[in-house]
């Protein structure tokens, strides 16, 4: 009966009488591969792309329990356990530089970021088989910030949605869009409104044309309208004036009648013989103030100094997570 080998270690399971004077060989390079299966620790190298195979009946890569990438990857790799029958335990510390993603076969696939420790778990499942990283999930409240190291949790050790859900909207004050964020451009030269009920936008004025230094001008015009009063003029209001005039005298002294009132007295008085004497009256008036309504318009026009409204202002812009 010839030897035989176990389906995930490859320790040699010798035939019944075989190997006569090589048993010892055996049995030593079988416990090498149980040490190594226990507790063995081995560093790998990386350049890329790497297959780590676990041989029947001897020790290699894929027979230790601990297994230490090293190496200055520019992009991941992906390491491939084989063969694809083989149930693995491994504990991996991954110091390559990028993330490296364990697979076996088609059922999934494990990732191990840069830095990090995790243990794996590979099915042996065949061309179908699954890589498992184990999870560690604390219990609430054991992880304070007195816990974690400075700098420790990055964006790339964070799920996408672990912090902010799909479809959130923020502002920030940087050109591009923060990795996972999509710049919003449906918004320019807007002031922001704080409001206690729906959301919304309006106006019509860009922000930096409605806060620019603006000079104000223009022109006031008034009218006014109505009727000028009758008034009549007391002799108070009307001007020191006088009036002349003559008078016909003449007296029919024969008859004795008088037609008119005679002037004078005595030798005085006017025998009509000749014309009619004039005569100017004493001065009346005070020339005093009176008042006339109106109707007319007035127009004007102000100027002014420039008022300087150009505030400061950091420009931000909106993202939506994606």
């Amino acid at each position: 009966m010839a030897s035989t080998y176990t389906d995930n270690t490859g320790i040699e399971k010798p035939g019944t009488g075989e190997q006569s004077g090589t048993w010892g060989s055996t049995t030593n390079t079988n416990f090498d591969i149980i040490d190594d299966a226990l507790n063995g620790v081995i560093s790998i190298a990386l350049t890329g792309d790497k297959t780590i195979t676990t041989n029947s009946g001897s020790t290699g890569e894929g027979t230790h329990k601990v297994l230490v990438f090293t190496g200055s990857l520019s992009s991941g790799a992906t390491i491939t356990i084989n063969p694809n029958s083989a149930q693995k335990v491994y504990l991996v510390y991954n110091t390559a530089g990028q993330t490296l993603t364990f697979t076996q076969g088609s059922g999934g696939n494990a990732a191990v970021l840069n830095g990090t420790f995790a243990w794996i778990y590979a099915d042996g499942e065949g061309s179908t088989a699954k890589v498992t990283a184990a999870e560690f999930v604390p219990a609430d409240g054991t992880i304070t910030t007195a816990k974690i190291a400075d700098n420790a949790v990055t964006a790339a050790k964070l799920a996408d949605t672990a912090v902010f859900a799909s479809g959130t909207k923020m502002l920030f004050q940087q050109t591009a869009a923060p990795t996972g964020w999509t710049k919003d451009t449906s918004h320019n030269d807007k002031a922001l409104r704080i409001t206690s009920g729906t959301v919304g936008t309006g106006g019509s004025v860009a922000f930096e044309t409605a806060f620019a230094s603006q000079t104000p001008s223009g022109s006031v015009s008034s009218s006014v309208s109505g009727t000028v009063a009758n008034h009549t003029l007391t002799t108070s209001q009307i001007p020191s004036h006088t009036h002349t005039g003559s008078v016909d005298l003449r007296t029919n002294w024969e008859s004795g009648t008088s037609s008119q009132s005679p002037v004078g007295t005595g030798d005085a008085r006017y025998d009509g013989s000749g014309s009619s004497p004039s005569f100017t009256t004493n001065a009346t008036g005070g020339g005093g103030a009176h008042n006339h309504g109106w109707s007319g318009s007035v127009s004007s026009s102000f100027s002014g100094s420039a008022i300087n409204l150009d505030v400061q202002f950091v420009d931000v812009i909106i993202c939506t997570k994606d």
